[in-house]
């Protein structure tokens, strides 16, 4: 599949290397997947959490 000048690497693998590239990454899509709904959670709560989420972004130099 090709899309703005991408190609997508992922055809140029066997069965055997797709599903071994899958198995590797499965658990670090897993974490992000917590990461994320966390973020949300945090974002969405009470006047108490948002103030300090807020604080460990700056200190990070993240933006909000």
């Amino acid at each position: 599949m090709r899309r703005a000048g991408y190609i997508d690497e992922m055809i140029l693998l066997s069965d055997e290397e797709h599903a071994q590239l899958q198995g590797n990454i499965a658990p670090i899509c897993l974490a992000l997947g917590k990461l994320q709904k966390l973020a949300f959670k945090i974002i969405h709560s009470t006047t108490i959490l948002l103030p300090a989420w807020k604080e460990i972004l700056a200190e990070f130099k993240l933006a909000v």
